[in-house]
């Protein structure tokens, strides 16, 4: 989860989502026995961010793991 300058957004390798719906349908096509770490940058808001980690559960991840930036 980042910031840019038209607002916070979903990076999932060089793409980018400015919203949740895509991203929960780019996820289902992941491997799933790996989990899920969801990076967080300084910036988007805590409900952005949670919704980063909701969208790992729909897309079927059982092990979503919250990263906070340092």
């Amino acid at each position: 989860v980042i910031s840019t300058p038209s607002g916070p957004a979903y990076k999932l390798g060089e793409r980018l989502f400015a919203s949740r719906e895509p991203l929960v349908e780019a996820l289902r096509s992941l491997e799933k026995s790996a989990g899920l770490f969801v990076r967080v940058s300084p910036g988007p808001t805590v409900g952005f961010a949670t919704a980063a980690v909701q969208a790992g559960r729909d897309a079927g991840f059982e092990q979503v793991t919250y990263v906070p930036a340092k």
